[in-house]
């Protein structure tokens, strides 16, 4: 019998660096988190405190990927196994 990499956060965390752009389009985020294209849109003008920090580059917005990360950790719940 082989053993098998099990996947830890810091392998998946390198994976996410490598296979998403540092700056993320609304788009973009939206498709990361797996939520509705419009989600991203909808947290900025309902202006949810608890939402992911975001950049403005004239009329662009971009989501740096460390500050969605950050986001994500800040508001993980449960028990850790």
């Amino acid at each position: 019998m082989t053993a098998t990499a099990v996947p830890t956060a810091e392998t998946s965390q390198e994976k996410i660096q490598t296979d998403w752009p540092e700056l993320l389009t609304s788009q973009d985020l939206a498709e990361f988190l797996q939520v509705h294209p419009n989600a991203p849109a909808e947290w900025r003008t309902e202006r949810r405190v608890n939402q992911p920090r975001f950049i403005r580059v004239g009329s662009l917005i971009r989501y740096r990927m460390d500050h969605v990360l950050a986001w994500l950790n800040e508001n993980t719940t449960g028990v850790a196994a």
